[in-house]
């Protein structure tokens, strides 16, 4: 029997009763059951550890109310620049080479499944399997990219550890609980002056799978009810502009809200003190420009420097678009 045969009998008496999976044959289809359930990937966003997603933004994904995010390529005559999610994609197919350069007595192969808990509706795609002779069972790794000053910021601790994020932890731990892995970790591909790889072990905490349950049970019970999270104001303007794309053309009277004085007696401040803070910023440039006179650039002491160049602005045109547009009558 083959390794790989070997490696799905195995899978296959790991799986969770509670669990099924699905194979993974195309985009559509995986996008399809991914839209039923809380995955992996968002789920933390339940337990506000997300750093891109916030409950609302989850909320207005699965209401349908805000697309998933399309990463697009900037592609020209000679060069194409992939944007985060895009890197993460191409750089995933040589993980496997990777890590069997780091672990040559392991057994690695992409996953090819979606795993999903019907009862709680969370699900998960786990990339990549492996086997460990030192350890038994079958576990699941997830492959992270990043680039080389956001893992120093993010990833590395000041021991010279490495940590992934939290939310990137809960995702592991579900993606093992789901497919019934025994071990799990999370991968880490830098790219820079070096391409370097990380493995993680994460260990698997059945009590925040337990906690997960029940913030996805209550998250479903609200929107079939109706209902809907609270936004987080620093974080939820653009799926607040989703979910309200357009008026209705009525007026509604908030006259008896007490809040709404104090947050416009705020919002003049700060618009005052920007004002004022932007007319002294266009001083200091005129001053500075005026010391420069024709000179390209200036040397300052510490080390700072200033150019005033000659540039040639490139022409652009800006289609026309719609969208709301929020302005706030003065105080009478």
């Amino acid at each position: 029997m083959s390794a790989t045969s070997k490696l799905s009998l195995r899978l296959k008496a790991a799986l969770p009763k509670d669990s099924v999976r699905h194979p993974v044959t195309d985009r559509d289809s995986w996008l399809a059951l991914r839209r039923q359930d809380v995955t992996a990937s968002a789920i933390a966003a339940l337990l506000q550890e997300h750093p891109y997603l916030t409950r609302l933004g989850l909320y207005a994904l699965k209401t349908g109310q805000a697309p998933d995010a399309e990463a697009e390529p900037l592609i020209t005559d000679t060069s194409i620049s992939l944007p985060p999610l895009m890197r993460g994609t191409v750089l995933e197919t040589i993980a496997p080479t990777l890590i069997l350069m780091l672990r040559p007595t392991w057994s690695v192969e992409p996953c090819g499944y979606y795993y999903r808990e019907a009862a709680s509706r969370i699900g998960a795609t786990p990339d990549f399997i492996a086997i460990d002779p030192a350890r038994p069972g079958v576990g699941s790794i997830q492959v992270k990219t990043t680039d080389q000053q956001t893992f120093r910021k993010v990833w590395l601790q000041e021991d010279g550890s490495v940590t992934p994020p939290l939310f990137i932890v809960i995702q592991a731990v579900v993606e093992a609980v789901l497919g019934g892995f025994s071990w799990a970790q999370v991968g880490v591909i830098v790219s820079g002056a070096t391409l370097d790889l990380h493995l993680i072990d994460i260990p698997l905490h059945l009590g925040i799978m337990a906690r997960l349950r029940v913030e996805t049970a209550a998250f479903w019970k609200m929107i079939e009810a109706g209902e809907m999270p609270e936004a987080d104001y620093g974080r939820d303007a653009e799926v607040l502009a989703a979910l309200y794309r357009d008026d209705n053309g009525q007026e509604l009277d908030l006259r008896n809200d007490n809040r709404l004085p104090a947050l416009l007696a705020d919002r003049d401040d700060k618009k005052a003190l920007i004002k004022i803070a932007s007319e002294h910023v266009e001083e200091i440039d005129t001053e500075i420009k005026a010391r420069m006179g024709h000179y390209e650039k200036i040397l300052i002491a510490g080390g700072r420097s200033a150019t005033w160049r000659t540039e040639q602005r490139r022409q652009r045109f800006v289609p026309q678009s719609e969208g709301r547009v929020l302005r706030v009558s003065a105080a009478r």
